[in-house]
């Protein structure tokens, strides 16, 4: 995908511009997304990418599937948790700089230090090793490069993983325990964090079913229905998972979510779980609740992505609570009046409120 797309002649036949062996995420058929802007007015980016996998087809083919192992169940996992991964690269090195990092994050990272969490990597930008499909390339000279590189790539991943996909909760010396944010306090519980961190750890990769889903924190109704999904092994209760891709090459902290199901098999089964998933009054009813789960969430999302932003809701709010104090304001001088409550509708704008931009107002 460039970004004249799709203006450009790069598709093929079928109006696809993936390449033939694929990407980050496989074979990508499309993505739609919409910008919004947060508080402080810095842009924020969702979207939905649709791509060519197993999952185009019915659960219960799939699980077919998976019983008779034409489709493995570990190629499955490793190709869920590697789009959502919830583990550091390097968990020792990041472990080592915690109270660093703290003090950092406390500082936004202003330092100049922190200057490489908004550059592309160098031995990205200057890769000049020869392509292995090259004659006068030797077969251990290519290992040995590839090897280097992927250890160049899991260090600088994990230096940006650091500093941007930590969810930090500031500690309170009065209560002595860590707080969240006023921004991810829950409403009808301020102290615990909307969020769900820390999260609850977990030793090894599993699918999410009745019988685990209360243990880690996870629900099985609503529009967060985690029935299906695959839980990636969780070290660090603090780390938001992404890709590592995404926290090598962006500039800033981000989130991925897989709304593909795993049907419940012998394979795929949590091993722990004492619900009986697996009886066969059980398993058709479970693999039609996993299909109406993931069509809620891809709605719920979705709809989230392209919410509507009524043009000066908040800011007519805002105004609109003070007004009442200047209803009797130099009532016997209409100028004088105008300039007071315009003074004060000006003043809240300013000091009460967001100014947002043209895209945020007009667009969304």
């Amino acid at each position: 995908m460039c970004f004249r797309c799709p203006a450009c002649d790069c598709r093929d036949a079928s109006g696809n511009g993936c390449h033939v062996t694929g990407g980050l995420f496989g074979l990508v058929r499309g993505l739609c997304g919409a910008i919004e802007y947060q508080t402080n007015s810095t842009p924020h980016f969702h979207c939905n990418v649709y791509s060519a996998s197993i999952w185009q087809q019915p659960l219960h083919e799939l699980a077919e599937k998976l019983n008779n192992r034409t489709i493995e169940f570990d190629d499955v996992k490793h190709f869920l948790t590697w789009i959502h991964p919830e583990t550091h690269p390097d968990y020792t090195f990041h472990n080592a700089q915690q109270a660093e990092l703290e003090a950092a994050w406390n500082e936004n990272n202003s330092h100049e230090k922190h200057d490489f969490l908004c550059h592309w990597p160098n031995f990205i930008q200057t890769d000049d090793a020869k392509s292995p499909w090259l004659d006068d390339v030797v077969a251990t000279r290519a290992v040995q490069e590839a090897q280097t590189f992927i250890e160049t790539y899991r260090r600088v991943a994990q230096s940006k993983m650091s500093h941007q996909q930590i969810h930090w909760h500031p500690y309170s010396i009065v209560q002595k325990c860590r707080l969240p944010l006023s921004a991810c306090r829950k409403k009808n519980a301020p102290n615990k964090c909307k969020h769900s961190f820390p999260k609850v750890q977990n030793d090894r990769g599993r699918v999410i079913c009745r019988g685990n889903a209360r243990k880690f924190g996870l629900s099985t109704a609503g529009r967060r229905n985690a029935l299906g999904t695959i839980l990636d092994k969780r070290e660090d209760p603090w780390l938001s998972g992404t890709m590592y891709a995404f926290s090598l090459m962006l500039f800033g902290n981000s989130h991925t979510a897989v709304n593909f199901r795993v049907p419940l098999t012998a394979a795929s089964h949590d091993a722990e779980c004492a619900r009986g998933c697996l009886a066969d009054t059980l398993l058709r009813k479970l693999q039609r609740a996993m299909a109406q789960a993931a069509r809620r969430s891809t709605r719920y999302f979705t709809g989230y992505l392209q919410k509507p932003q009524p043009l000066g809701r908040k800011e007519l709010q805002n105004a609109a609570k003070q007004l009442h104090f200047l209803e009797t304001a130099a009532a016997d001088d209409p100028a004088a009046q105008q300039r007071k409550v315009a003074h004060r509708v000006l003043g809240d704008l300013e000091f009460r409120c967001s100014t947002r931009p043209m895209t945020e107002e007009f667009m969304l």
